[in-house]
């Protein structure tokens, strides 16, 4: 039974572990800095606990959770190496997260290390590390984690909110996604059940949908889309999309580099995902068509005629 448990376990380990090296190499310059300062990462040696945890300001709808963990890690290890550590864990969860879920939609190992590196390794979450955007990247990891739940979500409604759950720890950013992948599986599904799992959703995203409702009722200025425009740059720009590319401060994009090569990727990086688009089955290939339009008109909010000034 040891050896059955070791021979099934190495091999499902693998990917976190090489996500975990990957991770390691790609920020360990950086380890040991006084501090880490760059757009909206501001990572000093001494992080103190988000002033909302005491119900003062807007931070708990958008980054508590999340940066209340960080803070109390970065009382033994620092501001700077707290991110870090973070950054390493998440591209690890990614590397291994991705392999998983596409194994379990029944590719193979070729595709599902492919894909492991192409999402762990993506210059959106690169890009998102490199600014600071630490809630986008802990959604971003765990997204693979919990697809089956959210895209599937009348099937284990117990399972969804701790799906859910654990998106809500990324704050706005990843109740967002995990409301889109719920909607979409909820539209496609033969046996749907829409209202334990619409209350269930609300229920898991209670930590910062609460707060949020209270700050919009105090009246802010919110920014639209045309603030945050996407760096599509023409209809072959959204070809960079793909690769991860167009950031509003093209500045800080990782992976910028010529233009040509990026759009050649783009065209390869499409051509991949429609390869594997003919071998998945139906059932999982609706509603992940219908999340990915939906994160696809919110991705270009800036260039779409009534949705632009939204």
């Amino acid at each position: 039974m040891k050896a059955s448990f070791a021979a099934g376990t190495v091999p499902a380990l693998a990917p976190f572990a090489a996500g975990l090296v990957v991770g390691f190499l790609l920020v360990a310059p950086g380890f040991g800095a006084d501090a880490l300062l760059n757009l909206d990462l501001v990572a000093t040696p001494h992080w103190p606990a988000p002033r909302s945890v005491w119900g003062l300001g807007p931070e708990l709808p958008r980054a508590v959770p999340l940066e209340l963990g960080i803070s109390l890690l970065a009382r033994v290890l620092g501001g700077a190496d707290a991110v870090l550590l973070y950054y390493v864990i998440c591209v690890s969860i990614s590397f291994g997260g991705m392999h998983r879920m596409v194994k379990g939609l029944g590719f193979g190992r070729l595709e599902a290390w492919t894909a492991a590196t192409l999402f762990g390794t993506s210059p959106f979450l690169l890009t998102r590390m490199g600014v600071g955007h630490l809630t986008m990247v802990g959604a971003w990891a765990i997204l693979p984690l919990v697809h089956r739940r959210l895209l599937r979500p009348s099937e284990r409604v117990g399972a969804l909110f701790l799906a859910g759950g654990s998106m809500a720890i990324m704050g706005f950013y990843g109740g967002l996604l995990a409301g889109i992948c719920v909607l979409a599986g909820l539209v496609w599904e033969s046996d749907r059940r829409p209202l334990p799992v619409l209350g269930t959703l609300v229920a898991s995203q209670t930590v910062w949908l609460i707060p949020g409702l209270v700050l919009l009722l105090q009246g802010p200025d919110l920014g639209d889309s045309s603030q945050f425009p996407s760096g599509v740059g023409g209809w072959l720009g959204l070809f960079r999309l793909v690769t991860g590319h167009g950031f509003w401060q093209s500045l800080f994009q990782v992976g910028g580099g010529s233009i040509v090569v990026v759009i050649t990727v783009g065209v390869l990086a499409v051509a991949f995902a429609l390869a594997g688009v003919a071998r998945l089955d139906r059932d999982w290939l609706k509603p992940a068509a219908t999340a990915a339009a939906v994160a696809g008109v919110l991705v270009l909010a800036d260039a779409l005629p009534l949705v632009d000034s939204a």
